[in-house]
């Protein structure tokens, strides 16, 4: 690193807010700072009278330059009362999710004789929710990057619960389609509670929570068709779409319990927000925050960078610094602009060369001056959804999630939906195989005890399958884990195209794949949102998310649909698109076991 003053030159911009200060400190700024994440800059240190901000501090008072981040203060705190209070909250949103899908192959049939429909309406019902999730997805995750997840999935829960109830009202078709489809914008906000939920938890058991809160989306499942024997045959749908809201209604309350993620706050500038809601959750474990300043990752890791690279010779009442985005951090008890100040925007009246940025910095005892010279080629990159592309190996990550999500909600929703249809029936007639599915009873109102009993042994296998996800996440890696699940996946697929075998054999073949999907379900679920850092995390399981959502979309048609024409044709779909699955998983690059949410 190289010491030699850069030359100045006037500024152009637009004006960035670093979350500290009275409005008299941020007027004190001289020009416009360059946002987080510029690059090829000159820093020059100079004597100043300018009182900058103070930092936010969580143990003593001290001069000693201690820092730590979220993750620091997390790991520090560890897994206590607090995270098993938050990790039943999160299950209750998890298995609302659950029930809410689930409830819909239970009344499609109901809903068939009670507005007289016919067989691609009836999948529509199915298909409205998936198509509101696949709309609302992007929408609640630039909303939960740009004002919260709190609040965000206090709204999204709140809103579930109003259409939800309204849907039991229906007077006709469209009015139940279009409820539906509103349920189903509101629940894309749902899997959100899983990055809200993965961002107060230790890195070294953050895997093993989030699979453990799959186990409620099998409750969920399995209460709603428990309830649906017991309220379908005596009160009809409309009771069933009515009881099934209340308990979305009861997590609203619970969410007052429960406060904003810390790595939001950090992420929005809001250090004190962030700090409060790290001493609650210490309270809560009976444990003490590091001593020390809150920072950012970013900044931590210029501080400690240039630790290494600079001495600390303050004999000079003038220092300048030339330095890379990667070598920019300002010495020890000089807060750096560039991690809290963000929206810059170079000029269009501005040519190529670098730009200087000047603001004032420090304290009364040793005021400092800062000037920064960039280029600005990187402002604001890692922002928003183009963020999710921002570098090779994270736009490759992101297609291939996408892949991958499609296939889990496409192969996941299509075993539940063929289960009963495939199971309802005798595959082999007089020694020959059929290949499509007897259609007498289509018409009925409701799904016969035995389908309720079907549909409950299927849904058990999901528990054997966290069981497995669980025990590969936590000897092998995460990609791994994904590998092993689809490529079993595909295998128990393939040999449901075997017909001339026992039931048994044909009920034991979907339940591997029942357990198996919901495992690669979860254990992606972990992956994605350590895929990213904060600022885009929400949009990034939101993209997939969505894009899963298509898979939701296009599966009721071929389990419903083709299926009954050709067993054969259906069976080889699932089985397809199950392996290109595993083919998008072998290819992932990044490893995320271990990794701290920055």
């Amino acid at each position: 690193m190289s010491l030699a003053a850069g030359p100045k030159r006037r500024l152009v911009g637009q004006e960035c807010s670093n979350g500290y200060g009275s409005a008299g400190e941020r007027e004190a700024l001289t020009a416009h700072v360059p946002c987080e994440g510029a690059a090829d800059m000159n820093v020059t240190v100079t004597n100043s009278s300018y009182e900058g901000p103070r930092p936010v501090r969580a143990g003593d008072e001290s001069d000693d330059e201690d820092y730590f981040t979220v993750d620091d203060a997390i790991e520090h705190i560890g897994f206590g009362k607090f995270q098993v209070g938050l990790s039943v909250f999160a299950g209750m949103i998890w298995m609302v999710d659950a029930m809410e899908v689930m409830i819909m192959s239970i009344i499609s049939p109901a809903a068939r004789c009670a507005f007289d429909l016919h067989d691609v309406e009836v999948a529509m019902i199915t298909t409205a929710v998936f198509i509101g999730i696949f709309i609302g997805a992007p929408i609640w995750g630039y909303l939960m990057d740009k004002y919260g997840r709190h609040k965000c999935l206090l709204l999204s829960s709140l809103l579930i619960g109003v259409y939800g109830l309204a849907s039991a009202f229906s007077p006709n078709y469209f009015w139940l389609l279009t409820l539906r489809f509103m349920v189903g914008f509101n629940l894309a906000a749902t899997p959100q509670a899983m990055t809200y939920y993965s961002e107060f938890l230790p890195s070294s058991i953050r895997g093993t929570c989030v699979v453990f809160i799959e186990v409620f989306w099998s409750i969920g499942t399995i209460f709603e068709t428990a309830l649906a024997m017991g309220v379908m045959p005596t009160l009809g749908w409309r009771y069933l779409l009515g009881f099934s809201s209340l308990p979305v209604m009861f997590s609203c309350i619970v969410f007052f319990f429960f406060p904003e993620s810390p790595h939001f706050l950090v992420t929005s500038g809001k250090n004190e927000a962030a700090l409060k809601v790290l001493k609650r959750v210490a309270r809560a474990n009976k444990k003490s925050l590091p001593a020390g300043t809150l920072v950012s990752a970013v900044e931590k890791a210029r501080r400690d960078k240039l630790k290494e690279s600079i001495s600390d010779d303050d004999g000079d009442s003038t220092t300048s610094v030339e330095a890379s985005s990667a070598d920019s951090p300002l010495p020890a008890g000089v807060a750096d602009p560039r991690s809290e100040l963000k929206g810059f925007e170079q000029s269009d009246a501005e040519d190529s060369n670098p730009l200087i940025h000047e603001i004032d910095l420090g304290s009364a005892a040793s005021p400092v001056h800062v000037s920064l010279i960039s280029d600005g080629k990187n402002e604001g990159k890692n922002a928003g959804f183009m963020g999710l592309f921002s570098s090779r190996k994270v736009g490759l990550s992101t297609i291939l999630l996408g892949f991958i999500w499609f296939t889990l909600a496409f192969v996941y929703y299509g075993v539940s939906l063929m289960t009963v249809e495939v199971l309802s029936v005798d595959l082999v007639v007089n020694g020959t195989c059929i290949n499509s599915l007897d259609t007498e009873g289509a018409s009925s109102c409701t799904l016969s005890r035995a389908k309720y009993i079907t549909n409950l042994w299927t849904t058990a296998a999901e528990f054997p399958g966290l069981v497995i996800t669980f025990l590969l996440m936590y000897f092998l890696s995460r990609r791994a884990t994904i590998r092993i699940e689809f490529a079993l996946v595909t295998v128990f697929y393939s040999l449901l195209l075997i017909c001339d075998v026992p039931r048994i054999a044909t009920l034991m073949f979907i339940f591997g794949v029942r357990a198996l999907i919901t495992g690669a379900f979860q254990a992606v679920y972990v992956y994605t949102p350590e895929m990213y850092p904060t600022a885009i995390r929400a949009t990034g399981l939101s993209f997939c998310s969505a894009i899963s959502r298509i898979g939701g979309i296009a599966t009721p048609f071929v389990a419903e649909v083709v299926l009954r024409h050709s067993l054969i044709a259906g069976k080889l779909i699932y089985t397809t698109v199950a392996g290109i699955g595993f083919l998008a998983a072998v290819l992932l690059p990044i490893e995320t076991k271990g990794r701290a949410l920055d």
